[in-house]
């Protein structure tokens, strides 16, 4: 085909021409930049919805972590506090000999020499000694008021002395059994 257009239009249209490639251009890259800003947007709203899911997720398992946690070091108090329950009954029922050999020496006559002393601890109650004695004391009537002193006493049950205690006007040989049951 022959042009027959003066230079200055032949000019002119091909500036059109680059103006409007240029229009065109531009329009492509604001389309492709609209484009990506919407993809990047909705990539942006997925992930900040997947990052609140997975957080909510992750908040429920340390909630249920931390309760499981929390019931294991419930369990290991609840043990200790059964275990300390356990000592405190055990020393409380407890019989201390220093105790009982304290309360014999302070109500022993001084005419009464003791000789033999045994303790064992009852095996069919809880805080029960079965104790006996053996001694020496000067009269008969010295050993009657160390029984009496035994007898009175409330924490001394079940005294028993042996009738051949009684059979000797001085020096008599004695041996006694009692029980001593503490306070429940």
């Amino acid at each position: 085909m022959i042009n027959l257009l003066p230079p200055a239009e032949k000019t002119r249209i091909l500036q059109e021409r680059k103006k409007n490639i240029v229009v065109i251009l531009w329009f492509l890259v604001l389309f492709f930049i609209c484009c990506l800003s919407l993809i990047l947007l909705s990539i942006n709203i997925y992930l900040k919805s997947e990052s609140a899911t997975q957080k909510a997720i992750l908040e429920e398992a340390e909630e249920k972590f931390n309760q499981s946690e929390a019931r294991v070091f419930q369990g290991k108090i609840n043990s200790a506090d059964s275990e300390l329950k356990k000592l405190e009954q055990f020393y409380k029922d407890k019989v201390y000999f220093s105790e009982v050999l304290e309360e014999i020496s302070q109500i022993t006559p001084s005419q009464i020499s003791l000789k033999n002393f045994s303790a064992t601890l009852c095996s069919d109650e809880g805080k029960c000694l079965k104790v006996a004695l053996g001694g020496l004391a000067e009269t008969r009537d010295d050993l009657f008021e160390f029984k009496n002193v035994l007898e009175g006493k409330n924490s001394f049950k079940e005294v028993n002395f042996p009738p051949a205690n009684w059979v000797k006007p001085i020096n008599v040989d004695f041996s006694i059994t009692f029980k001593i049951i503490g306070e429940k």
